[in-house]
């Protein structure tokens, strides 16, 4: 239930297990500084304890496999998308378990991170006080779906040995704006960018009213379904995009590796495409980012 971020740690033991930052953020870090986007770093911990201010840049970036967020993290995320900070959300199964930092042995604070999971009740906060449960954001208990700031949730995968499988992203709403100069049509199939974990539209009456949805992707998952509302489709993947009262603009891969088609770098089966770099820079253009480097092709608006 809790493990500390004070452990030894060998990062080279099994990348894909347990180095996510060489599995899937290298690919997005690697294709954002060729195409020189001014952007800053910080971690999680940094987002719980409020450590930077998301308010003073023009968008929050999330890539890859983000499963597990603070409440903490969650609601200062939400805020500064409720100020106008754009989200771009280059990943899946993100914000699924709410977690807590509790202190160390010694006394340093935020140095345990504590998920009960399923096991909810047996954590002492949580007897005194269900809503501080640890569990998924869209359990009855602290009744935050994802999808109400995503726009998407997780809805199934193909199992971590499978890694590098996945299925084909496959297009809707080509006329849309974030799909301009790809050449893109509808049904038109981008290979390889669903997985292995995928997010989808939720049966829950809380997607945001004005979500426009950009892919309908059949998939199969391969192994037990995550808890989701009766009615939702589990085997279709989506990516979205909706524009906040706010006017702050989110948009939601609904894939982990999404990202691979920006830059394959180190992926088994390469699966760089320039029309997913170009959806890419659509996004980030319309959140006020442009690169100062394109790669030849790019159009930058």
């Amino acid at each position: 239930y809790q493990v500390s971020l004070d452990r030894p740690f060998n990062e080279f033991n099994n990348i894909e297990a347990f180095n996510n930052l060489l599995t899937w953020e290298y690919n997005m870090v690697r294709w954002l500084e060729s195409q020189g986007y001014d952007i800053s770093y910080f971690t999680n911990l940094d987002v719980h304890t409020n450590a930077v201010d998301l308010n003073s840049y023009e968008a929050f970036l999330s890539a890859g496999h983000d499963e597990y967020w603070s409440l903490e993290m969650r609601d200062t995320v939400e805020q500064a998308r409720d100020t106008g900070v754009d989200l771009a959300l280059f990943s899946a199964n993100t914000a699924y378990w709410r977690t807590r930092f509790d202190p160390s042995s010694t006394g340093e604070e935020n140095r345990v991170l504590t998920v009960y999971k399923d096991d909810w009740a047996l954590d002492p906060v949580a007897q005194n006080d269900p809503s501080q449960a640890t569990n998924l954001f869209r359990s009855d208990q602290v009744n935050r779906p994802e999808n109400e700031l995503l726009g998407v949730g997780y809805t199934g995968d193909v199992g971590s040995n499978n890694t590098y499988a996945g299925f084909d992203f496959v297009v809707s709403n080509a006329d849309d704006p974030y799909y301009a100069f790809t050449g893109l049509e509808d049904g038109d199939i981008l290979t390889g960018l669903v997985g292995y974990e995928w997010d989808s539209l939720l049966n829950n009456g809380l997607t945001p009213s004005n979500l426009v949805v950009l892919s309908e992707s059949p998939v199969t998952a391969q192994g037990g379904l995550p808890p989701v509302p009766p009615g939702t489709n589990t085997n279709i993947s989506n990516s979205v995009r909706y524009t906040a009262p706010s006017g702050a603009k989110v948009f939601s891969t609904g894939s982990i590796q999404w990202l691979w088609g920006l830059d394959s770098d180190r992926v088994v089966s390469p699966r760089t495409d320039p029309r997913v770099q170009q959806i890419a820079v659509n996004v980030f253009a319309d959140m006020g980012a442009r690169p100062t480097t394109p790669s030849d092709g790019i159009v930058v608006t």
